[in-house]
């Protein structure tokens, strides 16, 4: 086994959703680090018809900086390698690190499990449109993930609101907290303002809210769904209202 035809051997596996051979070739760190089913559900995200690795140098083995957001450890043994890359149909040249041992030599990979949940964490500013009633006002959203961002680890959501809402004065900020889980991110919880909320954040930025039993006022419930994507908030959102008629609109936020 060579740098080159081990990485030949995963750009296959990328390529035909070989999920099982690039859970189990993982570098024993990065299951430690995040997790198997963290790991599990994030490798069933790369599948890539086009991906490709053309080695152009291999350097010799060193120690190797593992690092993810909030933690970094030291690896013996691993081996640098350049290469010529294809992913998505796009072509770059690229450094990847492949951790060897044993006799016969058996090399490991080594990637984030964790990037296609925080990835969103931030805050987004914008503005919210009610096109019913023709009213709006300011938007906040920050989006707080703790822990290595693996599979059960805390998500903190505070959302802010301007202008006339519900009908009535702006509530303070609003805080909810959930977890990550396999398919995403997820809260539920109450709300003095909003009642009964669930939000859930998949790994692919598709987001839903819904809220039932809205307390006081003439709201009875609310939903929204859209995505997040390149850093942007956007949805649309519909209000229901005791009396029996719907109030739409949209929100858009960029994050700082």
């Amino acid at each position: 086994m060579t740098p080159a035809s081990f990485l030949g051997e995963i750009s296959a596996a990328i390529r035909t959703d070989n999920s099982n051979f690039l859970l189990s070739h993982l570098n024993p760190a990065v299951i430690e680090r995040f997790g198997e089913a963290t790991c599990r559900s994030f490798i069933m995200t790369i599948h890539d018809p086009t991906a490709s690795y053309v080695v152009v140098s291999v350097g010799k083995p060193r120690r190797f900086a593992y690092a993810t957001p909030g933690r970094s450890t030291v690896i013996s043994d691993v081996v640098p390698v350049v290469v010529h890359a294809t992913r998505s149909g796009t072509h770059f040249t690229t450094t990847l690190h492949l951790a060897q041992s044993g006799n016969p030599v058996r090399y490991s990979w080594f990637t984030n499990c964790a990037e296609l949940t925080t990835q969103f964490a931030g805050t987004y500013v914008g503005n919210w449109n009610d096109t019913t009633f023709s009213s709006s006002g300011p938007i906040s959203v920050a989006i707080t993930i703790g822990g290595t961002g693996g599979i059960g680890s805390p998500v903190v959501v505070t959302f802010s609101l301007g202008g006339d809402v519900f009908g009535g004065s702006a509530p303070p900020p609003q805080t909810f907290t959930g977890m990550v889980g396999p398919s995403g991110l997820s809260f539920s919880g109450t709300s003095t303002f909003f009642g009964n909320v669930n939000w859930q954040l998949t790994t692919n930025g598709a987001f839903t809210a819904a809220g039932a039993d809205v307390p006081g006022g003439n709201v009875s419930s609310f939903s929204a769904s859209g995505s997040i994507a390149a850093n942007k908030l956007s949805a649309t959102f519909q209000i229901s209202l005791l009396d029996g008629m719907t109030a739409n609109g949209q929100m858009n936020a960029s994050k700082n």
